[in-house]
């Protein structure tokens, strides 16, 4: 009898547009069982709660990291707003998934890689350009040279 794998207490740090992408992925993914969204703005908060019918909707991410439901994070404030989060989640040892970037100051994000690999959680930079088509192609064509010597991006 194979064993039932836990199920997933996400708590989405930031409901904007990428919050709420994750947060209706989430919500159509059968290993999820429960949503939990932190958001600033307490009427974006109830769009994409209701939206990925979460369970739990506040707008102070120290509550919702504090739920016993949480086991993993998705991270995606406004980019100079990671870090905290990111360290309360390094600290309970919980994965997450932190959009890009990881800080907007190089000893922030010194000192929160830092947390990350200290807490040893599994904690990736989410960036879904990367593997967008016109993306791709660009990359090959500035790899192989076909557009010539490329300084500046």
């Amino acid at each position: 009898m194979r064993k039932q794998a836990k199920k997933i207490g996400l708590a989405i740090v930031g409901a904007g547009r990428v919050g709420l992408i994750r947060g209706e992925l989430a919500a159509r993914h059968p290993s999820v069982g429960w949503i939990g969204i932190a958001e600033k703005l307490p009427e974006r908060g109830e769009i994409v709660g209701h939206k990925c019918h979460a369970d739990f909707i506040t707008t102070d991410y120290k509550t919702l990291l504090s739920r016993p439901e949480v086991n993993a994070v998705v991270v995606c404030t406004d980019e100079h707003l990671h870090v905290d989060p990111v360290l309360m989640a390094a600290e309970r040892n919980l994965p997450m998934l932190i959009e890009k970037p990881l800080a907007t100051d190089l000893s922030e994000s010194q000192q929160t890689l830092a947390a990350i690999e200290k807490a040893g959680v599994d904690a990736v930079i989410g960036y879904t350009q990367r593997f967008r088509r016109r993306w791709l192609v660009a990359k090959e064509k500035v790899q192989s040279g076909a557009l010539g010597e490329v300084t500046m991006v």
